[in-house]
C-alpha cells in the first residue's frame, strides 16, 4: 500500500509541473443537489484518492497535449500548416466573400435569438470558454472535451457527425485532399471496412482533424440547404496568425461577447458556395475553433448559414432564446438548427 501511495504522489507531482490549461468539465457541487456538504455521505479515503487521481490525470493529459503542440510540432503538422496557408490565399478566387461585418440589425437579431434579453454574465462566460477539441485521453480520444455545461448541444451535433466519418468512411480520412464528390449524406458512407470502436486510439491526429473538418463542413452546408456555408471568425486575427496557438491566446485575452454591439465589433463572416473552399477555410481555422471561442463561433456559423429569418420561421416559439436560462443550456431547437 505504501508503494502505491508513493507512486500516486510521484504521478501527482509530475502532473503539477505541466503547463496550466483549462480544467476538464466538473459536475455541479454536491450541495446544489443534496443540500449542505454535511448532509452528503462521506467518501472513503480510497474512493477519494481514486477520484482525485482521475481528475489529475485528465487535467495533466490536456496539459501534455498543449505542450506537445507548442514544443514538438510534427513534420506532418508543418506540411499541413503550409498547405493551409497556401489554400487560404486562394479562397477569394474560389467563391468566398471575405470578412463581411454584420449590420446593426443583424447583430441585434442574432444576439437576441441566441441569448435573449437580460442574459447573465455567467451564461455568456460559459459560451465564451468552450473550444471544439478532442480528448487527449487514449480511452476517450474520439470524444470532444466539454468544460462548461451550456454548449453541449453544439458539441453533441458535431460529435455525431465525427463518429459517422470515423466509423463509416475511415479510408477517406487518410487522403490529404478532400474529395468533395463524396462529402455529404449517405454517399459518404464507405461500402468497405468500418473502424471498430476499439481501434479509435490508432487514428492519427491528422485523420481526426479531417473528420472534424468534414463534420463541421457538412453541418454548415446542411444548414445552408447544400447551397452555401457561412463561417464566422474574429476580426482581430490575421490570416497568417490563426495557425499559431500562442498568438490566438494573446488575441483572446480580455475579449468578451456581452452584447449585440460586441458581435458587430469582433465578428466577421465569410460565405462560401464551394464545398472545397469552405473545407479549406475550416482546415485553416481549426486552431481558432479549438480556442475558447470555438463553440460560439460554430453556433453563429450554423445560424447564419441557415439564415436568421429561416431559423425563426422553423421554431415552435421564436420568442424564446436558443440558450435557455438559468443554466445556459442549448435548447432542443438549437440542436435542430444544426441538423
Amino acid at each position: 500500500m505504501a508503494d502505491r501511495e508513493e507512486d500516486d504522489l510521484r504521478m501527482a507531482l509530475r502532473m503539477s509541473m505541466q503547463q496550466e490549461s483549462p480544467e476538464p468539465k466538473r459536475s455541479k457541487p454536491r450541495d446544489t443537489v443534496t443540500g449542505t456538504p454535511e448532509d452528503s455521505p462521506e467518501e472513503s479515503p480510497e474512493a477519494e484518492n481514486r477520484r482525485v487521481q482521475r481528475e489529475l490525470m485528465a487535467a495533466a493529459a490536456e496539459k501534455r497535449m498543449m505542450a506537445a503542440r507548442i514544443t514538438s510540432p510534427s513534420k506532418a503538422s508543418s506540411d499541413k500548416t503550409a498547405h493551409s496557408a497556401k489554400g487560404e490565399k486562394d479562397l477569394v478566387k474560389k467563391g468566398a466573400t471575405s470578412g463581411k461585418e454584420l449590420s446593426p440589425e443583424e447583430a441585434n437579431q442574432l444576439f437576441s435569438m441566441v441569448f435573449g434579453a437580460g442574459v447573465s454574465k455567467d451564461i455568456l462566460a460559459q459560451w465564451s470558454n468552450q473550444g471544439i477539441r478532442f480528448s487527449p485521453d487514449p480511452e476517450t480520444s474520439m470524444g470532444l472535451v466539454q468544460h462548461e455545461g451550456g454548449p453541449c448541444g453544439v458539441l453533441a451535433t458535431i460529435q455525431a457527425f465525427v463518429f459517422k466519418y470515423i466509423l463509416f468512411s475511415p479510408d477517406d480520412l487518410g487522403n490529404v485532399a478532400f474529395n468533395t464528390a463524396q462529402n455529404f449524406g449517405a454517399r459518404s458512407l464507405s461500402k468497405g471496412r468500418c473502424v471498430a470502436s476499439t481501434n479509435f486510439a490508432s487514428l492519427t491526429e491528422d485523420a481526426k482533424a479531417r473528420a472534424l473538418v468534414r463534420s463541421m463542413g457538412e453541418i454548415l452546408f446542411l444548414c445552408g440547404g447544400y447551397k452555401r456555408a457561412v463561417i464566422a471568425k474574429l476580426s482581430s486575427f490575421d490570416q497568417e496568425d490563426i495557425s499559431k496557438d500562442e498568438i490566438i491566446a494573446k488575441e483572446l485575452q480580455g475579449l468578451t461577447i456581452e452584447s449585440a454591439s460586441d458581435l458587430q465589433k469582433f465578428l466577421r463572416v465569410d460565405e462560401y458556395a464551394s464545398q472545397a473552399s469552405a473545407f479549406q477555410r475550416l482546415e485553416v481555422m481549426i486552431p481558432v475553433f479549438e480556442s475558447r471561442m470555438g463553440a460560439m463561433l460554430f453556433l453563429i456559423s450554423a445560424l447564419l448559414s441557415r439564415g436568421l429569418d429561416s431559423v425563426q420561421a422553423d421554431r415552435d416559439d421564436p420568442s424564446l432564446p436558443l440558450v435557455t436560462a438559468p443554466f445556459g443550456h442549448a435548447s432542443q431547437e438549437q440542436v435542430r438548427c444544426q441538423e
